[in-house]
Formats: structure tokens, sequence, C-alpha cells
């Protein structure tokens, strides 16, 4: 297999591996909801970062305005057409329930308990959903040559982990048990590693569809920042959200003018 596509999957897995720690870290409910608030809005102010600089920039330099301004449009409806089909079977809900200020490990006794209603697939069809555009774009920039954006990885990483840390708990308290709960997760997180390699095998692409599909990335994560990222942040730390945001940004800024 080329090492490119190798690479690929090494670095996708490492950005995913964020949802099993964050597994790790709700069982044993290590942080409180305006933490887990904070490094939601200072993970959304590095991807946005990272959108911005990574790959509409990237994009535009390949192929012009009307490229980027397609792929940016697509990438939206896409993932928000996806979001709701997945909201609409409460695969958003568990998360809301995990992020609340009674959410606690410990199982909800009576009809809720187990998972009957198949929330924890749905919430891992959610999870694959908002890590598709990020792994794709891991594995598109070896795929055209370009080195590992360590600012991206890091972006993705920080991100992850309240996501999952807010499901996992919102799983644990409708009745779920950790030891699967954690499977999906390391399920979720091999899937993305695997999106990562089939991007890393899109070389030989024409540059404007290479811009099409970075700029695709980049419209589906500012619709997950827009939809979930922000909205979560904004209710569980308040008037710091805006602080976390921009901190993260500049962070993430930083690291990119040293790659």
């Amino acid at each position: 297999m080329d090492g490119a596509v190798l690479t690929a999957a090494a670095w996708g897995l490492v950005a995913a591996s964020a949802l099993p720690i964050g597994a790790l870290a709700a069982r044993l409910s290590m942080f409180s909801k305006r933490t887990l608030g904070a490094v939601l809005a200072f993970g959304a102010g590095t991807l946005i970062s990272a959108v911005t600089f990574e790959l509409v920039e990237q994009a535009f330099l390949r192929a012009d305005i009307w490229p980027v301004v397609a792929g940016l449009g697509l990438g939206a409806v896409t993932f928000t057409a996806g979001d709701a089909a997945i909201t609409r079977v409460g695969g958003r809900r568990h998360r809301g329930m995990g992020m609340s200020d009674e959410a606690t490990t410990e199982p909800v006794p009576g009809p809720h308990r187990g998972s009957g209603d198949g929330g924890g697939m749905v919430i891992a069809l959610g999870a694959v959903l908002d890590g598709i555009p990020e792994s794709l774009v891991l594995g598109i920039g070896l795929a055209t040559g370009d080195a590992v954006s360590i600012t991206f990885v890091v972006a993705v990483f920080i991100s992850n982990v309240p996501e999952s840390i807010a499901s996992t708990r919102g799983m644990l308290i409708v009745g779920h048990r950790f030891r699967p709960v954690l499977g999906l997760w390391m399920a979720v997180a091999g899937v993305s590693a695997i999106v990562a390699a089939g991007g890393a095998m899109l070389d030989g692409l024409d540059q404007a569809v290479i811009a099409i599909v970075q700029s695709f990335a980049a419209g589906a994560l500012l619709a997950l920042i827009s939809d979930s990222l922000l909205p979560d942040a904004y209710r569980d730390s308040g008037l710091r959200t805006g602080l976390f945001v921009v901190l993260g940004f500049a962070l993430a800024f930083a690291l990119t003018s040293l790659d």
C-alpha cells in the first residue's frame, strides 16, 4: 500500500483518537459542564482558523473563486441535510443530555434504559458525519503532496474531545453500558482512518476538482461549527464563549504561520 495512504490513515486515527479518550474522561467524570463548553468554544476557534487558512485559502490558490464557492455551498447543504436526518431520529439528543446541569454517568431507571431506540448507533453515525470532512482533508493534503497540517490535526482533536464526553455521558444516562460505548467510539475512529486513507488515494485529480473537494469539506465544517459546536459551547460556557473562540483561533493561526 502506498506510503501516503498509510500516513493519512495514521493521522486520521490520531485526530479521531480524541473520541475514545473523551469517552474515558466521561466515565471518570473529569470535566464540568462549563469546562466542556470552554473547550468546545476553543476547538471551534481552532477549526475556524484551520478552515480559513488550510482549506479555503488553499482551494482558492488552486482554482480561483467559483469552484471554491460551489464547493462551500455543496458541503454546507450536504452536511445540513445529513445532520437534519440524524437529529430527527435522536442522534443529537444524547449529547444535549450529557451537557446538561443534571448530567451524571448513572443510568436512568425505567423504560428509557437500554438501547432499544438504537441511540448509540445513531450517535455514532452523527460522529462519522462530523468526521468525514475532517478526515478527508487530511488524506487529500497528502494526496496532493502537501505535508500533514499539525494545526488541522490539533484543531480536530480538540473539538472532538468535548463532543465525545457529552455524547458518552448522554448514552450512559439512558442506560448504555460503558464498554459498548467505548467500542463504538473506537469504531468511529477506525472509520475516520479509512476515510483519510481514501482521501489520500485521490491523487492525480485536476486542480479544480481538488479545490472543490477541499472547499466542500470547508463548507461542511463551517456548517458543523455553526449548527453544533458554537451553540453547544454558548449554552454551557455563556459569555466566555467568544473569548475562548478567539483564543483558539489565535493559537491555530500562530501554528499555521509556523508550518
